[in-house]
């Protein structure tokens, strides 16, 4: 399976993706230190954005919060992956930066999708914070 990992990174689609590596018995360590999985994390995220697209929510600080501490969550992953993500880069066997750095992103892709979905997810709270002002 393929993701495209344009700028305009779709939740659905990354959130599908990672669950298919973990239905192949992938590496990914998806829990935090909370015990949150990695998956529900990103249903949350997925669910309340597309809430919030819809205009078919009762309480938008709810939402708001949830959105936040569910954006904080992924962060601790977008901190493992980044971590997992150095350890190859050092073990690599490339000769170049260039060459270690496309090959770490091969084997830890996880990385580069918390963090366009941590940014995709912010500007959407930004913009829920901006509607609570103007209530």
């Amino acid at each position: 399976m393929h993701l495209d990992l344009s700028n305009n990174i779709d939740i659905k689609k990354a959130y599908t993706y990672l669950s298919k590596l973990i239905d192949k018995g992938s590496k990914i360590e998806l829990k935090d230190l909370t015990d949150k999985p990695f998956d529900i994390v990103l249903s949350r995220i997925y669910d309340i954005i597309e809430t919030y697209e819809s205009g078919a929510f009762k309480d938008l600080y709810v939402m708001h919060r949830e959105l936040t501490a569910n954006i904080y969550y992924l962060s601790k992953e977008q901190v493992k992956a980044h971590q997992k993500w150095n350890a190859q880069y050092y073990k690599s066997e490339e000769k170049t930066n260039a060459g270690k750095e496309r090959e770490c992103d091969k084997l830890v892709p996880e990385l580069y999708m918390c963090r366009k979905i941590i940014e995709t997810a912010k500007g959407v709270s930004i913009a829920m914070g901006y509607e609570i002002k103007l209530n």
